[in-house]
């Protein structure tokens, strides 16, 4: 039976290869490789039944009632949900925690139905550590160019619109997050997942670009998910490119971004929740006029007014919370500042740097 090691990891992620996990879906949710399937061998009760079992009697116990429960009928609609993935990705590959016992049987199964797959030797767990080892080096190796600028500037448009010509790392993409306190976008991935997904992008684009990346300048957190020790100390060391934008247009770039055609009782409540967030920094006084300004947009769209209104707590958080932490971050920081302009005129800046390198 076929086996893949370590010096396969580059070409599994290169290639985008399709991968079939046959741990229970607990498991699998907790963190699996990008590109995975998840067909267990034995489901999250079976598992835990086997779990308890291994507990009280041993492995020899264990593996006995492993055997008995996807015994049968249980093993025909297993095997037959395993073949069909394998005919949809002939190229695939199978996989479980350690690369051991289940994968082993699932694969050896499939050996005798007529599917030849490889297993992954070392199994999920060994491919984490490829990754985490990978974004370690990769975060040391490379050289980034940090877009900075206050928030409403557009830094996050910006990067993706240069993605046609320069290599960019989308934290805020991996994440599913746009970093503010208000920027949520929907389900965040795992922790786990996020250093996965991100190790797995940067390794891809680390084998058609050179070692230099544009990156958005973000906190450590982003959302609940946090940058990982070595490329946050890397992002806050590297130079900057600086947007600068008037407040008015800031303001209705987060109008658009955050408001527009999106009001909703739960987007209010939302931004009622966020808002008490930061209560504490904002102060009291401060705290409560917002609050009365969010209070009135409310109203103001459930009466039919439309969502104008919004940028009136919007244009306050900026001057008070934002802009102030923003100044002081760049103050502490001193960083170097490549090219500082409005968002259009550092578009054509990295254009034209990018042309350049191309000739």
């Amino acid at each position: 039976m076929e086996l893949l090691g370590p010096e396969h990891y580059l070409s599994i992620i290169v290639n985008n290869t399709s991968i079939l996990d046959v741990r229970a879906e607990i498991e699998f949710q907790a963190g699996h490789i990008p590109h995975s399937t998840c067909i267990p061998i034995l489901n999250n009760e079976e598992r835990a039944l086997v779990g308890t079992r291994y507990k009280q009697q041993g492995q020899a116990a264990a593996i006995a009632l492993g055997e008995q429960l996807v015994s049968d009928q249980v093993r025909i609609q297993r095997l037959a949900r395993w073949g069909h993935f394998f005919h949809s990705n002939p190229t695939g590959l199978i996989t479980c925690f350690r690369g051991g016992l289940r994968s082993k049987t699932a694969q050896q199964w499939l050996l005798e139905s007529g599917i030849h797959c490889p297993r992954l030797i070392g199994g999920y767990k060994a491919f984490r550590r490829f990754l985490i080892e990978q974004l370690e080096i990769l975060s040391r190796n490379s050289m980034l160019t940090v877009i900075s600028g206050p928030t409403g500037s557009g830094k996050t448009q910006l990067l993706r619109s240069l993605q046609a010509y320069r290599a960019v790392i989308d934290l805020e993409g991996i994440a599913n997050h746009r970093g503010s306190v208000f920027g949520n976008l929907g389900t965040q991935p795992q922790q786990t997942m996020f250093e996965n997904n991100l190790s797995y992008t940067w390794v891809q684009m680390a084998q058609t670009h050179s070692s230099h990346y544009l990156i958005e300048d973000e906190s450590r957190m982003i959302g609940r998910c946090y940058q990982p020790e070595a490329l946050f100390n890397k992002l806050r060391a590297s130079n900057i490119i600086l947007i600068q934008e008037a407040l008015e247009f800031r303001i209705e770039n987060i109008y658009q971004d955050y408001i527009q055609n999106q009001c909703s009782e739960i987007l209010f409540d939302r931004y009622y929740f966020a808002l008490q967030k930061i209560s504490r920094r904002l102060g009291g006084l401060r705290y409560s006029e917002i609050r009365t300004d969010l209070e009135f947009a409310h109203k103001q769209w459930q009466l039919g007014f439309g969502a104008e209104a919004n940028k009136i707590w919007i244009e306050k958080l900026l001057k008070y919370y934002y802009d102030p932490l923003y100044q002081q971050s760049l103050q502490r920081r001193q960083p170097k500042i490549l090219f500082q302009g409005s968002r259009s005129d550092i578009f054509e800046f990295l254009k034209t740097q990018a042309d350049q390198h191309k000739h």
